[in-house]
């Protein structure tokens, strides 16, 4: 892949007509590479990986027929839904151990979010075998995700990239041990089609490695996205008594044994209207990375522009993100509004790169919304959070990791959580 010219885009128009041809501007292609370099899979299995993504192959694709199957599994369906109230049953059971112990409620914000959204998502895709439910093997994860730029150079990974490449050993090894164990057999049907699709072609080191990178794709944009969620909501006072006010609305009360339950009806978050847009907001105002694709056969772009077979062209997510004559005046803005039904905003399709576009659309993007979304909807109607510098700081991002599609945050936020007044001694449950 070396070598090739590398093309920028900086127009939503011309990311629409890239998107019209994923098979000549692929991006598989560039996953499939990224997926075998990354996880350091042997050569015979990124071969495979490789094998028939081009127009003009005949026969099955690995890579594709993972694809498929990991699309069908994560589509709005009962499969999806119980993960859903996975996740939603282990962040309210965290959520309690603030209420448990005052001592605990001193948190650096992003700590708090990637060990609580690690371990609820891996749980709900993994199921009671969940590798990452190993301290050891979460902490590798996420040393690895931090050096993937040297891991992808792959010179001397094991020196120049040493945390890197020992957290990526440490989750494979774990993998390998829960795979040996069909521990996918009480997993959900994304794991289930996944390993189902992928096991018949690979041996059980190099299933391992494709699973460990797939992390990223599960996990490591999923906390950034809640994290800026939840500091742009409990930033805004407004704000937060909007998404309050909104919660209610989705939630029961009733009183048992002089007991106060609430229970937030999670099949109807969507309703929450200003939350959700808050989110798609902050995929926006913070997005990072780019979106790649290797131009496979020469392509006349729009009709105006020859790129040539073997080059490379990059979308980026800043650019699209920040383009004034997409967005409009207020395209500096962090607006939670812009993507409500009253907003005037006309969103351009070719200018949102939060879940990428066209067939290269996020599979898991409905699962991840309802996560995030339900965790702080409950986490809004519990909670205050008092930041312990005095006020709220925007505490900037940290775009070293070009894997991510979000960056996080380059300084800590250390908050105080304090439970409601007048709200004390009262429950709170989820239901689907």
């Amino acid at each position: 892949m070396a070598g090739g010219r590398i093309y920028v885009l900086n127009s939503p128009e011309l990311v629409l007509s890239v998107q019209r041809l994923p098979k000549r501007m692929s991006f598989w292609f560039i996953e499939a590479n990224f997926t075998a370099k990354l996880g350091g899979m042997s050569k015979e299995a990124g071969d495979k990986l490789l094998k028939n993504l081009h127009d003009d192959q005949e026969g099955p694709s690995v890579f594709l027929e993972g694809m498929k199957a990991m699309h069908k599994a994560t589509m709005p369906s009962e499969g999806v839904d119980q993960m859903v109230r996975v996740t939603a049953e282990m962040t309210s059971t965290d959520m309690s151990k603030l209420d448990l112990n005052p001592n605990a409620r001193r948190i650096d914000l992003w700590d708090w979010v990637q060990h609580t959204m690690t371990i609820a998502t891996t749980q709900s895709i993994y199921g009671p075998r969940n590798p990452y439910l190993d301290p050891e093997v979460e902490y590798g994860f996420h040393r690895f995700t931090d050096d993937t730029v040297m891991l992808l150079a792959n010179f001397w990974p094991g020196i120049l990239a040493r945390k890197g490449y020992a957290g990526r050993e440490k989750v494979v090894k774990a993998f390998e041990k829960y795979f040996a164990a069909n521990g996918d057999a009480d997993a959900s049907q994304l794991t289930k089609a996944r390993a189902s699709s992928l096991r018949r072609d690979f041996e059980p080191n190099d299933l391992a490695r494709f699973e460990t990178v797939n992390g990223i794709a599960i996990i490591a944009n999923t906390i950034p996205t809640t994290f800026w969620t939840m500091f742009h909501v409990f930033s805004d006072a407004e704000l937060l008594k909007r998404v309050r006010e909104q919660v209610s609305s989705i939630t029961t009360v009733t009183k048992e044994h002089g007991v106060v339950a609430h229970t937030i009806d999670i099949s109807r978050i969507k309703e929450v209207s200003i939350l959700n847009s808050t989110l798609q907001e902050s995929l926006r105002h913070r997005g990072s990375g780019t979106g790649t694709r290797y131009v496979m056969d020469d392509v006349m772009l729009d009709d105006r522009y020859l790129l040539k077979k073997g080059s490379f062209l990059i979308i980026p997510n800043h650019v699209m993100h920040f383009n004034t004559q997409a967005w409009g005046d207020s395209v500096q803005d962090f607006d939670p509004n812009r993507w409500t039904k009253s907003s005037s905003q006309k969103i351009h399709s070719g200018a949102f790169r939060g879940f990428g576009g066209g067939v290269n659309l996020c599979p898991g993007r409905f699962f991840a919304t309802t996560e995030i979304t339900a965790m702080i909807a409950m986490f809004a109607m519990r909670y205050d959070l008092a930041p312990v510098s005095g006020r709220w700081e925007d505490p900037e991002q940290d775009f070293t990791n070009m894997s991510l599609a979000i960056a996080p945050p380059r300084k800590k936020v250390v908050v105080d959580v304090v439970p409601r007044k007048g709200w004390e001694g009262e429950t709170w449950a989820f239901k689907l």
